[in-house]
């Protein structure tokens, strides 16, 4: 069929070469609501982001959508896909942002659980030892004093490297300190004593 007829517009004459193209079948546009897309989203979200193979055999039925043009096509479907991706981007940083803060709340729970026990295991030593006197087991009151103190401290957020500085000479900070400008990019001026006399 050849087209000749110069009274037909652009438009029509584009219509017809698909037609003719589709073989006299004009193509058929599905169209699908927001709450379709969104709804297929969820599931896609929900089943751990499958690939379209295996999203097919979860879509809901477009039919309880109010649409009446049947299940989207592979093409269709690997452009939600594409789109869901960009989507889960966001949903998955607040989703490891929530993970991240209760383990967090946990931790600072737990924490705080300890330095309770550790200050009462304290507590527990130091009553013994004065209520017993003469029933002192040195040993095991320390233990349990030193114990206690230590529990405590580190759930406090004390930990052994603070102790650790805490118990070094002046010359071993000041050894540290310049062992960590070595590896600085910065430059400092070193000042000395002889320049605080002046």
């Amino acid at each position: 069929m050849a087209i000749t007829d110069h009274s037909h517009s652009t438009s029509e004459k584009l219509k017809q070469a698909a037609d003719i193209a589709n073989m006299g079948v004009p193509a058929i546009r599905q169209t699908y609501t927001e709450g379709y897309r969104d709804a297929v989203f969820a599931i896609w979200y929900s089943a751990g982001k499958p690939t379209v193979r295996k999203l097919k055999g979860m879509l809901p039925d477009p039919a309880e959508f109010g649409i009446s043009s049947g299940f989207p096509g592979d093409n269709t479907m690997v452009g939600w896909v594409q789109d869901f991706q960009e989507r889960a981007v966001s949903l998955d940083e607040q989703v490891s942002r929530q993970m991240q803060e209760r383990l967090i709340s946990e931790k600072v729970q737990m924490l705080n659980a300890h330095a309770d026990i550790g200050h009462e295991m304290q507590q527990m030593a130091l009553d013994y030892l004065r209520e017993h006197p003469e029933k002192l087991n040195p040993n095991a009151a320390v233990r349990l004093l030193v114990e206690g103190v230590n529990i405590e401290r580190e759930s406090r957020g004390i930990g052994k490297s603070v102790m650790q500085m805490i118990d070094r000479s002046d010359e071993d900070l000041l050894k540290q300190i310049n062992e960590l400008l070595a590896f600085s990019p910065a430059e400092l001026e070193v000042i000395t004593d002889e320049e605080d006399a002046v």
